[in-house]
């Protein structure tokens, strides 16, 4: 509550400044939990035998969870300014 207080009776640049932090940080938060719902709907297919490409299914749930640790590595480095 005392953050909508402070931002109200901060200046032009200041709003502006942690609006666009909090943008970013919002798009990494995004492209986490998107790669994070391929990953399991990939296992699900995998496990239910579905996947018309397995070799597809264990790429993605190979190679998505890495790539969420950096874009989560990312958005907290932009919370750190």
């Amino acid at each position: 509550m005392l953050w909508h207080e402070l931002n109200a009776t901060a200046g032009e640049p200041a709003r502006k400044q942690v609006e666009d932090a909090r943008m970013g940080v919002d798009f990494l938060i995004s492209l986490i939990s998107g790669h994070l719902h391929v990953v399991v709907a990939a296992a699900i297919g995998l496990a239910a035998d579905v996947a018309s490409r397995p070799w597809l299914a264990v790429a993605t749930i190979v190679s998505l969870p890495p790539l969420a640790a950096v874009w989560y590595r990312l958005a907290v480095e932009a919370t750190d300014e």
